[in-house]
């Protein structure tokens, strides 16, 4: 955690297609440190984003300071601790904590929140979300709020910003926990688009030994966090409408992407549908499988090479017509449409027989493609370096960028 202006800056992910980067305190206030992580992501520098979310805790207080990489704010009512789980998962996670020393008042904690650029979808309660098909819900999703870009991911440009299915990052379920480690889950209420409340259980905080932690998780995670089991002749053909895309001249896709688990013997397959009506509609291209692992993000091998039409829409579907008796776990997020599309068939048919309607479901899968524009055809030189020397503009691919100075 570094010191910067107001506040603290912590570079979670330096990668300039997929920049992750934590802001303790409010950058832009000078006046007084506030208890506020801003959580950023795809940014051109440490600075800048494109996406993201900010949350403050109600109160008054000061900074205690930086010990060991937590910063700690004190105020009336109870302390705030933020700080990073690089060790949380994967992925890796940032901690907002309150810290109550005393029973307080009331049984809630109120947050102010503010967003840039995404959609939130909060996962309703239950570990069993779809019995038939074997979906499952851990118990620390149960409630929980999935973040996403509001308009990218899908189809990803292998040029421009690394938005692979879209998702932003994951705010889990709360949990509090007293000073002889006894647990509860609590609930996360989203009361308003820019307050969120933290209910604990009353009974809890009745009996509880101070002090008492309390605690929202931020994950960095870019995959679903429910599981959809699948297995061969079970619902197994799915589209998602969730972010498609409308080719232009030369695009290629030449890699298929999921985030899955199962035994490592299985392959998904991936493959494109054109987009009619708002619906998957004819099969683009031969299915290509992905290398499962144990639990991850896995990819096609090389020779995938996918040309699109310009002018047609496209989507990415998944199959499961590899998967035998130890099944795949495919991982999404419950959401509003557009999302997922089933098939009345169980593998890759030639059109995509559409059963039922949209679910609105976010799945962890994605295509990427080399876009085929040169960029704009009038332009020669940006700032004094030749066209064809310059990658990205702005964070874009200069393929991406349609005018520049009024030029095409």
């Amino acid at each position: 955690m570094r010191s910067v202006e107001n506040g603290y800056r912590h570079v979670v992910k330096n990668d300039s297609r997929d920049r992750v980067s934590v802001e303790v305190g409010d950058l832009k206030d000078a006046s007084r440190f506030h208890p506020q992580m801003k959580l950023c992501r795809w940014g051109a520098s440490e600075a800048e984003n494109e996406c993201n979310l900010s949350i403050r805790a109600t109160g008054i207080g000061s900074v205690i300071g930086d010990a060991g990489g937590k910063i700690r704010w004190k105020g009336n009512d109870y302390e705030v601790h933020m700080y990073d789980r690089a060790d949380f998962d994967q992925f890796g996670a940032f901690e907002f904590e309150w810290v109550l020393f005393s029973r307080p008042a009331r049984n809630f904690l109120n947050l102010s929140v503010q967003h840039k650029g995404l959609k939130l979808f909060q996962q309703a309660g239950g570990t069993t979300v779809e019995p038939i098909e074997g979906g499952t819900r851990p118990e620390n999703v149960i409630g929980s709020i999935a973040l996403y870009h509001e308009s990218k991911g899908g189809l990803v440009d292998a040029a421009g910003m690394a938005y692979g299915a879209g998702k932003f990052g994951h705010v889990l379920r709360p949990e509090a926990v007293d000073a002889n480690g006894q647990r509860v889950w609590c609930d996360l209420v989203i009361v308003n688009p820019v307050k969120w409340r933290v209910v604990i259980p009353q009974a809890f905080l009745d009996s509880a030994a101070y002090p008492v932690v309390v605690d929202p998780t931020f994950g960095y995670t870019t995959a679903g966090a429910n599981a959809f089991f699948t297995f061969s002749g079970a619902t197994a053909n799915i589209a998602t409408m969730a972010t498609t895309r409308i080719a232009a001249s030369g695009d290629t896709v030449t890699q298929f992407t999921i985030y899955a688990s199962g035994d490592g013997t299985e392959a998904p397959k991936l493959a494109l549908y054109t987009v009619s009506g708002g619906e998957p509609s004819a099969l683009h291209n031969i299915p290509y499988n992905t290398f499962e692992a144990t639990l991850g993000w896995v990819s096609s091998g090389e020779g995938v090479s996918v040309g699109l039409n310009a002018g047609s829409e496209y989507c990415v579907a998944y199959s499961s017509v590899n998967a035998v008796a130890n099944g795949i776990n495919v991982f999404y997020d419950t959401g509003s449409p557009p999302g997922r599309f089933n098939s009345t068939d169980t593998t890759f048919g030639a059109s995509f027989n559409v059963d039922g309607t949209d679910s609105g479901t976010k799945y962890s899968f994605y295509a990427t493609y080399t876009a085929g524009s040169a960029g704009p055809t009038n332009l020669k030189t940006v700032n004094g370096l030749a066209k064809s020397s310059v990658k990205t503009v702005n964070g874009l691919a200069i393929a991406s960028v349609k005018t520049m100075d009024g030029l095409t």
